[in-house]
Formats: C-alpha cells, sequence, structure tokens
C-alpha cells in the first residue's frame, strides 16, 4: 500500500517547521518535517517526497549536502 504524496520540511529551527506546517496543511499537504539533513535524507529514503523544503544551515548535514545526495543516488 502506498501513502499518500507528501511534502518533506527539513529545518532545525521549530518556529519554521510549524509555520511551514501550518500553511502547508491548511492547503491540503500532508508534511513530515524533520529536524536535520541526514533525517531528511533518511526520511526519503524510506519514502520519496513530491516535494522537499530544506533549509541550508542544519546539523549533521545540510540541505546542499542533500540535495547533492539525492543528485548522486539514482534510486531518488
Amino acid at each position: 500500500m502506498t501513502q499518500e504524496p507528501y511534502i518533506l520540511v527539513a529545518d532545525d529551527d521549530p518556529l519554521m517547521i510549524r509555520s511551514l506546517q501550518i500553511i502547508l496543511r491548511g492547503a491540503g499537504f500532508r508534511v513530515v518535517a524533520v529536524s536535520d539533513g541526514l533525517a531528511a535524507l533518511e526520511q526519503m529514503q524510506h519514502e520519496k517526497p513530491c516535494l522537499a523544503l530544506l533549509d541550508v544551515m542544519m546539523p549533521r548535514m545540510d540541505g546542499l549536502e542533500v540535495c547533492r545526495a539525492v543528485r548522486a543516488n539514482p534510486a531518488l
């Protein structure tokens, strides 16, 4: 069984995550939020998002590193 499409939000600022969740859910989207780049990459490997909103500066792996890892992995 596949899940409905979702938007992945990755940001280490809880206020930004909460703001984006309110806006995106209000627009009818399912939102999955994580607090760092490595968690974002792990989530993408588990379930591919339709869109990923990535903060550039995050702990463990920044947004640009996540983009590079996604582009280097044909499965993503």
